[in-house]
């Protein structure tokens, strides 16, 4: 008899940690998310930017917070550089907006390669580097003009063979923001 009681607290304990809760806003609760947002450089006018498509939307909906936290801030963002900001928007804890230089770079004669998308990659890579250094486990990335540039600088900045490595960086999956 005792041994049929101690059977039965043991299955209803073991039922009631297997159990699952599903949250509408997020699937895992212990899953942080950061957002990549890319700015480009004002032809002309020195300290002013021009955020992207994706940036332009997000600051809209953060009623023009995101563009006043540039804006006191700091320097306009160069190519490649990135500045977090933290607690702005409810989804996203970390926001990393990047600089990613003038908006039509164009094409290197000498070199024959498109520039501005060159400064796509190297721009949202250093953000995606900067949100898994916080530990950040999902990211959100702008397409910034250009959704394949963006999701190679993504891939490629987040790569890290460390597979003989006994301590390991956080794994961050990525997606387009907005898809």
């Amino acid at each position: 008899m005792t041994m049929l009681l101690v059977r039965r607290a043991a299955q209803t304990a073991v039922r009631t940690n297997q159990r699952r809760s599903f949250s509408a806003s997020q699937t895992h609760p212990n899953q942080r998310k950061g957002l990549v947002l890319g700015v480009f450089e004002k032809e002309g006018e020195e300290g002013s930017f021009n955020l992207t498509e994706a940036a332009a939307a997000f600051d809209q909906a953060l009623s023009g917070k995101l563009s006043e936290l540039l804006k006191i801030s700091g320097p306009t963002l160069k190519k490649g550089k990135n500045r977090l900001f933290y607690g702005i928007h409810k989804d996203f804890p970390c926001v990393a907006v990047v600089g990613l230089g003038k908006n039509n770079a164009g094409v290197c004669g000498t070199e024959n390669w498109d520039t501005s998308k060159e400064s796509i990659r190297q721009a949202v890579s250093a953000g995606c580097r900067s949100l898994q250094d916080l530990e950040v486990n999902h990211v959100e990335v702008d397409a910034c003009g250009d959704a394949q540039s963006a999701a190679e600088g993504a891939a490629l900045g987040l790569f890290q063979y460390d597979q003989l490595k006994s301590k390991k960086k956080t794994k961050v999956t990525t997606q387009l923001h907005g898809r």
